[in-house]
């Protein structure tokens, strides 16, 4: 279903403020949950609680679909220093008709040049080896991570993990190996 939990900001902040005082000594939050901006409302509330209760510099995974500019705001103010963003592939062919990701590379180049504007780290996750991706497609990903001048990033190789859309593609076109010779 279209089930979205999301935490009461009180909660989150006394949660936060527990784990701090049980470990003492931490100076930058790392959140790892790239959901935590899907709320704008309550991500803005949150946003200002946490720069007001915790006043911690932090890093935050991002979904590009839930960024705007009242968003990059919030992390700008609250102190977020960095921008953690699947990009996966560069190539918009891939990334839709491979990932299910809907958006252009367009929206991507504008999204991150709102982050880098407001002084905010960008780190970008990336992909390459997915069925049927050619070389070009690969150095795409390349390209693209340059445009939007990402401070750093990984790239890892695709993996096709039993039970998803992409194993099930894999296995349907002859693109695993056996389990014996794994």
């Amino acid at each position: 279903g279209e089930y979205f939990r999301v935490p009461d900001v009180d909660y989150s902040i006394r949660f936060i403020k527990k784990m701090l005082d049980q470990y003492q000594g931490v100076n930058y939050v790392e959140f790892e949950d790239d959901l935590l901006i899907a709320d704008k409302r309550w991500f803005k509330d949150f946003a200002a609680r946490y720069y007001q209760e915790i006043n911690l510099p932090y890093r935050v995974c991002v979904r590009i679909e839930s960024l705007d500019q009242d968003i990059v705001r919030s992390l700008k103010e609250s102190g977020c220093k960095k921008v953690c963003i699947g990009l996966e592939s560069g190539n918009e062919s891939i990334r839709n008709r491979v990932l299910n990701r809907k958006y252009t590379n367009d929206l991507f180049i504008e999204r991150c040049r709102m982050i880098k504007e407001a002084g905010i780290d960008l780190y970008t996750f990336n992909i390459v080896g997915f069925p049927f991706e050619t070389k070009k497609e690969m150095r795409d990903t390349l390209e693209l991570n340059k445009r939007v001048g990402s401070n750093k990033g990984v790239c890892t190789f695709f993996y096709p993990y039993k039970n998803t859309e992409l194993y099930n593609i894999c296995r349907d076109n002859g693109l695993l190996k056996s389990e014996d010779e794994l």
